[in-house]
């Protein structure tokens, strides 16, 4: 491999030397090696195999003839930066692997060469994918010996405001307890991982970027800026599927239940199904939120009623017996970690029925509120404090069109709440009994409708939920794809590269609609206020006037009603979030959908 370590080589820590023996993998910001080393035990002295973890941005770095890492001026910065991430990332899991059987060890974390290392035990005992691949698929409680101490181990995680990013077959490995013979599952490569704060903004700057298909959630793809439980709940949930069906689940953006459903073999118990189900939901606010709910949906089945094997499937290896022996320590060294996983439920419980009463949960991480519709169907909305903006071509919007000038002061005297997403056709048919679409899918917004169906679908929506919903003003909208108060004056709704935040024509939107929440949301964390589909606004269409203006609600009459934000078959400049369109009441058409407004 290119930029590695040659063979041979020696690396000098402040506990022992290490001899390169193997190159195992290499990935943008780490190389990792096996290496052996001379270890004493009771006064004997040992050559023993450790895996030693390099930090190296292979974009970036080169390796000098001393084997040092070296880079030049321009790229200093972000090198060193990330360098330091990446010191204080191997010492946080140095101490929390230390605490956990079921978590690869961290041994050392030294400075050599200019960069950083790492020391782990070396496991090659094969992992989880090996195992299965020789077997095939495992009986349910088989599976669950080696992945319910994995989830245990993920939640102590969690605890610690580590998520790993990365769980998958390949990253369970299944070491043997040489005095016992039992084989401990162990979790390892922690190269995605990441540390974050009681708000689930990460403590270093160094981006998540890497994803495996088939298990990691739809948010991973377009990069997690909120760090949380769900996105590893995905990833337990989908590790567990492929320990029962023997094959990777397809990419998640694919996935439906029912593809879930149908590919579990019958004899697993339901609440394993409905674990798996619900743990791998697309949206992660719909999402099991924690791996306490994970574990407490897989145990709400007596175990007696599982099914550990059949014809097809009976085996009781040597491996299998142990396996269980061992899920039998395992539940009795961590039943306090289940009991503080676990026993929070009732508790979240009975604040979720105490604010289903009203119709409204609050998320304690953010400003959002979600609302009950129908049918597990809901609405998430996002906070917009009251502010004042420049409405229309500010400079970053390049060739404005007659229509977005003249710039003009805006102050909008309160705060309100917009959706989050596009209204979807899963909440349409829901309200509506119907769906019009002409790209179907529950997760896909809902076009087709005119702005006289809109305001026939707010008025059913407001008497099924007792709220008062409505179209945003046009100020409304521009505010809150802005950025509101947060914004960092961007010329796309949340960034200025547009196949980050947009499904449209020049960011290759394959000519349809696509999932809500897909891409990267803007600065208060709304999806798709760039593409996908117009998005009806409450007012008529009219020209600026360049006076301020308190919150404005556009012409008093008129012949054509005001939709903004560019749709999958636009160009880029149709997604600014200045630009302008218009549609008579009645018209509709296959790029035109609706977002919803919740005033205080």
């Amino acid at each position: 491999m290119k930029y590695t370590l040659p063979i041979g080589a020696k690396l000098h820590s402040p506990k022992r030397t290490y001899t390169i023996e193997k190159v195992l993998g290499q990935g943008g910001f780490g190389i990792t090696y096996k290496v052996s080393a001379n270890l004493k035990v009771d006064n004997v002295t040992i050559r023993t195999h450790f895996a030693i973890k390099e930090f190296f941005m292979s974009e970036a770095c080169e390796r000098d003839e001393h084997n040092s890492i070296c880079y030049s001026s321009p790229v200093k910065d972000k090198v060193e930066e990330s360098r330091k991430d990446f010191l204080a990332e191997a010492q946080r899991l140095n101490k929390i692997s230390l605490e956990h059987p079921n978590i690869i060890h961290v041994n050392e974390v030294f400075e050599a060469n200019n960069t950083v290392y790492y020391v782990m035990e070396y496991l090659d005992s094969g992992s989880l994918r090996d195992y299965v691949h020789k077997h095939g698929a495992l009986p349910e409680q088989e599976a669950l010996d080696i992945m319910v101490p994995i989830m245990q181990a993920v939640g102590y995680l969690h605890q610690h405001r580590m998520t790993h990013l990365d769980i998958k077959p390949d990253n369970v490995m299944l070491k043997i307890n040489p005095d016992t013979g039992d084989i401990v599952p162990v979790l390892i490569d922690f190269g995605l991982s990441k540390h974050y704060d009681k708000n689930g903004k990460p403590t270093s700057t160094v981006r998540v970027s890497g994803f495996s298909d088939g298990y990691a959630p739809v948010e991973q793809y377009t990069g997690i800026y909120t760090f949380t439980p769900q996105a590893d709940v995905y990833a337990l949930a989908a590790t567990l599927y492929y320990a029962l069906v023997g094959k990777d689940p397809i990419i998640a953006s694919e996935l439906t239940r029912n593809t879930i459903l149908r590919n579990l073999p019958n004899v697993i118990s339901e609440s394993v199904k409905n674990a798996i189900s619900a743990g791998m939901r697309m949206r992660k606010e719909e999402r099991l939120q924690n791996v306490g709910e994970l574990l407490k949906c897989i145990d709400d089945h007596p175990k007696e009623k599982r099914q550990d094997s059949n014809s097809d499937t009976a085996r009781m290896s040597h491996k299998t017996q142990t396996i269980r022996k061992t899920r039998q320590k395992t539940y009795l060294r961590y039943i306090w970690i289940g009991a503080v996983l676990i026993g929070l439920i009732p508790v979240i419980g009975i604040l979720i029925s105490v604010f289903i009463n009203i119709s409204v949960f609050t998320n304690d991480k953010t400003s959002n509120i979600i609302i009950p519709v129908k049918g597990g169907v809901s609405i998430e909305m996002v906070k917009v404090e009251a502010g004042s903006f420049d409405m229309g071509a500010t400079p970053e919007m390049k060739n404005p069109d007659s229509d977005e000038k003249p710039v003009h002061r805006v102050k909008l005297t309160n705060g309100y709440y917009i959706g989050k997403y596009e209204v979807t056709q899963a909440l349409w048919k829901a309200v509506m009994g119907s769906n019009p679409s002409m790209f179907k899918g529950d997760s896909l917004p809902v076009e087709n409708v005119s702005w006289k169906d809109c305001q026939n679908f707010v008025s059913k929506l407001n008497s099924m939920t007792r709220r008062k919903f409505r179209l945003p003003t046009e100020a409304e909208w521009e505010y809150a794809a802005r950025g509101g108060n947060m914004s960092r004056g961007y010329k796309y709704s949340g960034s200025n590269t547009l196949g980050e935040v947009a499904w449209c024509y020049d960011s290759k939107s394959g000519y349809k609609t696509h999932t809500v929440g897909t891409k990267q949301p803007n600065e208060l964390g709304i999806y798709d206020m760039s593409g996908n589909v117009w998005e009806w606004c409450q007012d008529w269409y009219d020209q600026y006037s360049e006076s301020s203006q308190n919150n404005p609600t556009g012409a008093a009459s008129g012949a054509e009603r005001v939709c903004r934000g560019g749709a999958w078959g636009s160009l880029a400049v149709s997604c600014r979030s200045s630009e302008r369109d218009r549609c008579t009441p009645t018209y509709s058409c296959d790029n035109l959908g609706l977002r919803l407004i919740l005033s205080e």
